[in-house]
């Protein structure tokens, strides 16, 4: 049947009653489920955060960056995009991380349902090749319910931008992994301060010759984690990334690998590599 729209903000079609996909279609309507499609298993036991505590004002500019941004998906790369960014492997049409100016500092959760950064990333690349990360909202569509519970359980609030799955999710999905493997990890959007503040962390820059899985990698506004470093070589594994396959679409984000192959550490695109602590 097809969905039953509820309200509109901020460029978001949000559902009534019924579980929607995002991307079934029969005759190019949009076709609800009367059951979830099943979300990520990485959230199983763990609690949510303390509730983010957000300056209205910031808070209202994010929320119209978002939709502007929203707006202008139509599927080929409009002022948004970033060669850089797509060469890195994050989605092209990117406007970067959106730096929400929280300033708390980092916390351990005690029921860490991953005993470290690899195994979470790999069953996150799971889960992915059954579809359960890509993202669902661009133009306005509903949004992957997954991607939204990684904002839920950092404790931000119900509202736009958190409500779609196009606000840059690359740091979120970073905290969330570092939440999860028993690391310290900030309420914080902005992929930007793990370099401007990374004491809130606890994390320490390493040469990037001496990364190792797990490592936090910065490069154009855009952060994810080393995934393998095997013989001088690197790949990173990271949320709001350009999926693999099945896609030409600019605005398309999934979690991925990038550099499958590996890449050396004097690769431009990756700018420094950080250390987060379990302490």
């Amino acid at each position: 049947m097809p969905y039953v729209s509820g309200a509109t903000a901020h460029g978001v079609v949000h559902i009534a009653d019924v579980y929607n996909s995002g991307n079934v279609f029969v005759n190019n309507v949009a076709v609800a489920l009367h059951n979830s499609a099943g979300g990520s298993g990485t959230f199983g036991g763990v609690s949510v955060s303390v509730a983010v505590s957000l300056d209205p004002a910031v808070e209202a500019t994010l929320a119209a960056d978002t939709a502007n941004y929203v707006s202008a998906q139509n599927g080929q790369p409009n002022q948004y995009y970033s060669a850089a960014a797509s060469a890195d492997g994050v989605k092209g049409n990117y406007t970067g991380t959106p730096d929400d100016g929280t300033t708390s500092t980092g916390i351990i959760a005690t029921d860490a349902s991953f005993s470290d950064i690899v195994p979470f990333l790999t069953k996150c690349l799971d889960e992915a090749a059954q579809g359960k990360w890509r993202e669902t909202g661009q133009g306005g569509k509903p949004s992957n319910s997954t991607i939204l519970g990684i904002w839920q359980n950092l404790g931000y609030a119900s509202n736009s931008p958190w409500t779609t799955d196009q606000t840059a999710w690359c740091m979120g999905f970073v905290n969330y992994g570092l939440k999860v493997s028993g690391y310290k990890y900030v309420q914080t959007a902005s992929a930007a301060a793990i370099t401007t503040s990374p004491e809130r962390w606890g994390a320490v820059q390493v040469p990037k010759d001496q990364a190792q899985p797990g490592d936090i990698a910065w490069s154009y506004r855009h952060v994810n984690f080393v995934y393998t470093a095997q013989n001088g070589k690197y790949s990173f594994v990271g949320g709001n990334q350009t999926p693999r396959v099945g896609t030409n679409n600019p605005d398309d984000g999934d979690i991925t690998i990038s550099y499958p192959n590996g890449t050396g550490a004097n690769n431009a695109n990756w700018v420094s590599c950080w250390r987060p602590t379990k302490s």
